[in-house]
């Protein structure tokens, strides 16, 4: 099911390479970030995505190991990488 918030997609793969690169389950992020596994498998899905809760965000870059500048180039070329899934001739 493809979510009607673009940012939120972009979290999901973001996330889902990070954890893979850290091999992390939704499991230890929950409890890593203080959410429950299921908030975390919504996260993946492109459901959902944390409260705009910088704190949040500081968690999930401290244990998937990126700096906020990483974290924001990824989200960056995350972007550039499902516009170009959307549209084939950019």
């Amino acid at each position: 099911m493809e979510t009607n918030n673009k940012a939120e997609t972009e979290l999901a793969v973001v996330l889902r390479f990070a954890m893979n690169r850290q091999d992390l389950t939704q499991k230890q992020v929950a409890d890593q970030v203080g959410v429950t596994q299921p908030t975390v498998s919504t996260w993946l899905r492109g459901l959902g995505g944390p409260e705009p809760d910088r704190a949040i965000y500081e968690k999930l870059n401290g244990i998937l190991k990126m700096s906020n500048a990483d974290f924001a180039q990824m989200l960056l070329e995350t972007q550039l990488l499902v516009k170009q899934r959307r549209n084939p001739l950019l």
